[in-house]
């Protein structure tokens, strides 16, 4: 499910077996208990109101069924990504990183079982996680900034590689990149799940 076009596109051309829904998650177009499992990636920040978004996940799946929420930490919270936020606005100004800072701005575990809380979900569990984000180069950092929503032009990924060579330095292995990426998964808790089956 998703409101975008082009994201449906794109899904469909990576998973031509699976069915897409157009609809925004305030709203699905599935009935009571439709579903087995309900899962969320990283968009639940993105959502105009994600607590709306969070009931309306609650409502498809059925009793006994899963539901996975995840969100990234803040971009404060998360120095490596900090560094490539640094760069596109050095390069862009900071209406470039409006979209990539939405992404983080979700990373507190109260405020998100606030969220929950507000949409009527009881025992849930929200816990803390952290990955390595790893990258071959700096160009392909660019790359993939150049090419999504944040500068969206592809030509540009040479000058963000030049900015990244600075604000990216405590992260460089060699020729590659890592850093540690902190986020968060919110999931009905298992006792919740056991009394629902």
């Amino acid at each position: 499910v998703d409101p975008s076009d082009a994201m449906l596109e794109r899904a469909g051309e990576r998973t031509p077996e699976a069915e897409f829904v157009q609809a925004g998650a305030e709203d699905l177009p599935f009935d009571d208990a439709h579903a087995d499992a309900v899962a969320s990636s990283f968009g639940l920040m993105f959502m105009d109101d994600p607590s709306a978004a969070l009931a309306e996940m609650a409502r498809v799946t059925r009793p006994g069924g899963r539901m996975v929420v995840s969100t990234w930490g803040h971009v404060d919270d998360c120095p490596g990504f900090a560094g490539i936020v640094a760069a596109i606005e050095f390069l862009k100004g900071s209406r470039a990183t409006e979209l990539l800072r939405t992404a983080f701005s979700m990373g507190d575990p109260d405020e998100l079982a606030e969220i929950a809380d507000d949409a009527g979900l009881d025992a849930v569990r929200v816990t803390s996680h952290t990955i390595d984000a790893e990258f071959d180069s700096l160009a392909d950092i660019a790359q993939a900034y150049c090419t999504s929503l944040a500068i969206g032009d592809p030509t540009e990924a040479v000058a963000l590689e030049g900015e990244l060579v600075r604000t990216m330095a405590p992260w460089m292995r060699g020729e590659s990149v890592a850093f540690p990426v902190p986020g968060l998964i919110l999931q009905r808790s298992e006792e919740h799940t056991s009394e629902l089956q």
